[in-house]
């Protein structure tokens, strides 16, 4: 019988014991975690952020060989056939060969937008190089692991500058020129203008048509060009048209693109065809991730676009507002995360309250939140890829890292 008795008392103490475990984690996870810590759960998050961007369009400039009066037939605007008239002009006897030059059709200094080319990329590349050597001589091996990056992303871009077969290089170049109108044209002698491709039809021009092309993407300083005061759209439309002159602007709706100025760190987060909402000028349509590459410390998005907006013909500069929606995975404080060597990561709190590093993949991020890979990481090393370990659900996070390092024991309060 006293076995019996020793036996319901001993499952008693251990019903106890356990019930008093669970209430002590239960005041744990609830009090201590409010001060240190928090548990992480799988999550949804939205990127939505706007950023100052810049336009590229296929065009055709349209010039005139012929002098006369002009007679617009098409309004300026209208989305027009091949072979469909755009304007006629009366020739007063005067062709291209006796042409003035015109004056530059725009104030921005053009030629120093293209100063990203191979050989100064090729220059950044060598003085990254070096400097990685002299932080690894001096043992600044988190710098190292940050210029490392930089040399990354600067070769990425030199592959882009060397491949005539990337996307955003494919096919005919993007900006073209047309001489229309017969030189043999007499005095008199009416001259029509067909188009010679469907597209938009426009009379205005910004005169940065030939510079903000797709093919110079990857060339182009967009610190100075972001920082200039955005052109005035010149009116072509004209009494008398001057031999030579641009008439018309042709420009292709099928596809163009955005180029947004992002941070550097986010180039990471907007993957190839990924389906974006964009919004600008109080009107929303959808593009796809074309590319996105580093530019002078910076970051840039490129956009392509498939449908119509009003505004893509007529505007150069935009803030553009990009959504990308839904990145699921665990949900993270941005404040948690750190950087440890050149590994981004977040420390978490094992079984015996100890401080363990564990790196993460951010799939993306807003102003206060991160969503990140769960389970395990690829990682690239000297005798191959490795399985590492990340973030598991109901992980311990630690609110703020500042100063923490690996084994450091946090105490119950």
């Amino acid at each position: 019988m006293r076995i019996k008795h020793y036996g319901r008392f001993f499952m008693s103490m251990l019903i106890l014991v356990l019930a008093l475990s669970a209430v002590g984690m239960m005041i744990y996870r609830t009090w201590f975690l409010k001060e240190t810590a928090y548990e992480v759960t799988y999550d949804t998050l939205d990127i939505d952020k706007t950023y100052a961007s810049v336009i590229f369009r296929r065009e055709t400039l349209v010039r005139s060989n012929v002098g006369g009066s002009a007679a617009y037939a098409a309004e300026d605007g209208s989305r027009i056939k091949r072979g469909e008239k755009i304007m006629e002009i009366q020739s007063d006897g005067q062709t291209a060969a006796a042409s003035v030059e015109e004056a530059p059709l725009t104030s921005i200094k053009i030629d120093e937008m293209l100063t990203g080319d191979i050989d100064n990329l090729n220059k950044e590349i060598e003085q990254l190089e070096d400097t990685i050597h002299e932080e690894a001589a001096l043992q600044n091996f988190e710098r190292v692991a940050e210029l490392r990056k930089d040399l990354m992303l600067k070769l990425d871009k030199k592959v882009k500058l060397l491949d005539d077969k990337s996307l955003l290089r494919k096919g005919a170049s993007s900006f073209k020129q047309a001489y229309v109108g017969s030189l043999e044209a007499v005095e008199g002698e009416l001259v029509e203008f067909f188009s010679q491709d469907a597209g938009i039809v426009s009379y205005e021009t910004d005169g940065l048509e030939q510079t903000l092309t797709i093919e110079n993407l990857y060339t182009l300083d967009y610190g100075k060009l972001m920082s200039e005061t955005p052109p005035v759209m010149k009116d072509l439309t004209t009494e008398l048209v001057v031999p030579g002159s641009i008439v018309y602007r042709l420009i292709d709706p099928s596809a163009w693109f955005i180029a947004a100025l992002i941070e550097k760190e986010e180039i990471d987060l907007y993957e190839k065809d990924k389906v974006l909402d964009v919004e600008f000028d109080g009107t929303k349509i959808v593009g796809s991730v074309a590319d996105a590459f580093e530019s002078g410390g910076k970051g840039i998005l490129v956009i392509k676009i498939n449908e119509l907006h009003p505004a893509f013909y007529t505007k150069r500069y935009v803030d553009v507002r990009i959504v990308r929606e839904n990145f699921q995975g665990l949900k993270v404080l941005k404040s948690s995360i750190v950087t440890l060597e050149g590994t981004t990561g977040v420390f978490v709190l094992d079984i015996d309250h100890r401080a363990i590093f564990r790196p993460v993949k951010i799939l993306g991020y807003n102003e206060d939140y991160a969503v990140v890979k769960d389970g395990y990481l690829t990682s690239t090393a000297e005798s191959g890829s490795e399985r590492v370990k990340t973030l598991e659900v109901r992980n311990l996070v630690l609110i703020d890292p500042t100063g923490v390092k690996s084994g450091d024991k946090f105490e119950q309060r």
